[in-house]
């Protein structure tokens, strides 16, 4: 059976395989289609393979039914959500982490935090990796990455959204561990010495040996 469904891209024909599996005529992939509060959720599932198709067909079809429908959900934004977060870790974190936790949703905030929740995409976390993510240490970076994710984990786990799109598009960043130096014979003589004039009591140790 040939169908274009609502909202499919001009001139793309897909094929109804199944309830809510549609395969792209022109590359053969699979998508999923589903009608969820009166709205439309089509989404690739990434792969030309029929059995795949269904097995990742099942787990998304699990993730639609627990989307939360309450009024209002779809108008949460990325910084109401993270307060809320927030919230829940002051009472088992000591201050110092939660002031942590704070700085690092400040620095995202100028990205993600008046984009609603569900319309969070790639880009966004795109906008903080190419701007905000170049201009802080690479300890910093990794603090805001983890509660970049962490905040979408919330939101996954309450029903808010079907995925979380940092997982995939903010990398990891390595912390460069610091270099050791050995200084040569000659200039572990000269730090002594520098030591030694600097230092009265360093003249003193050199005395006494």
């Amino acid at each position: 059976m040939n169908t274009n469904p609502p909202e499919s891209p001009s001139g793309a024909v897909f094929h109804e395989v199944a309830q809510n599996l549609y395969r792209l005529e022109s590359s053969g992939t699979y998508y999923a289609l589903f009608k969820r509060g009166g709205k439309q959720i089509r989404k690739s599932l990434k792969t030309t393979d029929p059995a795949l198709a269904r097995r990742r067909l099942a787990d998304l079809r699990d993730k639609v039914s627990r989307l939360n429908q309450t009024k209002g959900a779809s108008k949460l934004t990325f910084a109401e959500l993270a307060a809320r977060w927030l919230a829940t870790h002051r009472v088992h974190l000591k201050e110092k982490s939660i002031s942590r936790l704070d700085t690092c949703l400040k620095g995202l905030a100028p990205y993600l935090g008046q984009v609603p929740i569900r319309n969070i995409a790639a880009q966004h976390c795109e906008d903080w990796l190419t701007h905000r993510a170049t201009e802080i240490s690479p300890s910093s970076y990794k603090h805001e990455r983890r509660t970049l994710i962490a905040v979408l984990d919330y939101a996954v786990r309450d029903g808010l959204i079907l995925d979380n799109v940092a997982r995939i598009c903010v990398p990891t960043r390595k912390i460069p561990h610091p270099q050791i130096v050995i200084p040569s014979r000659e200039q572990f003589c000269t730090l002594v010495q520098t030591i030694r004039e600097a230092d009265i009591r360093a003249q003193q140790i050199g005395t006494a040996h």
